[in-house]
């Protein structure tokens, strides 16, 4: 693997801050700020929006005070690290266009997902974790029943069949999904539940690369049986390395609902 840790991390990785002074970071549409301030760190960060990723992010930090947030910190804190995570909570992916799988039958697809940073003060006694803030914000949305469900995010995507250069990028991660259908009948992909808190992130060469999440669709009342691979997918070859594990790590297959439609709820988009 060519290059120096930082320049194959950047601009994940540790950052210096400098007494007094903003530094800035850009990670795709994510542009964050910090200053170190009398035993304090100070953040702002702007966000980008999935409907309009091609804008550009704002150069200049806040100029009033509300728009930062601050921490204090352990004495001798003077630097940053920002680490990439998934989402915390469920994605609901919907490919731009829904396909079909026959009985006894599977696809394995790929998925790029928007990463939050998380950012931890450094140079102290220990490591502070202060907070965690999204690349691109996206909408909120219901999966399941009105009774029995969860609060998601709402992730439109190309599902795609291969991954080439193009879908890579420093806010995101590509996560490959096996989808087998076990059962008698005919499955409709429309919308899939993509449990992000079971996946660590890899770093390649290429990217950010997730593990394989195995989803093996039994029925409609029986649900899906769901294991993550906990290793990076053969794809992004062998020098892929772990830079942030699961927040939930799974020890064991579970069956949940994976393949369903969703319920209008009033307020959440993406329906």
């Amino acid at each position: 693997m060519s290059g120096t840790p930082a320049e194959q991390d950047a601009p994940w990785g540790s950052h210096e801050l400098r007494p007094g002074a903003a530094t800035s970071i850009e990670i795709g549409p994510l542009t964050l700020w910090a200053r170190s301030r009398a035993g304090e760190i100070w953040l702002a960060h702007a966000s980008g929006d999935w409907a309009s990723t091609d804008v550009e992010p704002p150069r200049e930090p806040p100029s009033d005070e509300e728009g930062w947030v601050r921490w204090p910190v352990p004495e001798g804190t003077g630097g940053l690290r920002l680490s990439p995570v998934f989402p915390p909570r469920t994605l609901v992916v919907k490919p731009e266009l829904s396909f079909r799988l026959l009985p006894r039958s599977g696809a394995r697809i790929y998925v790029r997902v928007p990463l939050w940073a998380r950012v931890e003060a450094t140079g102290g006694e220990e490591d502070v974790t202060l907070t965690e803030v999204p690349s691109v914000v996206l909408s909120d949305t219901w999966w399941g029943e009105f009774t029995d469900g969860e609060l998601c995010y709402w992730l439109p995507t190309s599902a795609r069949r291969s991954v080439g250069p193009d879908v890579f990028a420093p806010h995101r991660a590509v996560c490959p999904l096996d989808l087998s259908n076990r059962s008698e009948d005919e499955l409709e992909v429309e919308k899939i539940a993509l449990r992000v808190a079971h996946l660590s992130v890899f770093r390649t060469e290429q990217g950010l690369w997730a593990d394989v999440t195995r989803v093996r669709y039994r029925g409609e009342k029986e649900g899906s049986d769901i294991d993550v691979a906990g290793r990076a997918p053969e794809e992004a070859g062998s020098g892929a390395r772990r830079v942030t594990p699961p927040r939930t790590p799974l020890t064991k297959s579970f069956r949940t609902r994976t393949f369903s439609r969703l319920r209008t709820l009033s307020g959440l988009g993406g329906i």
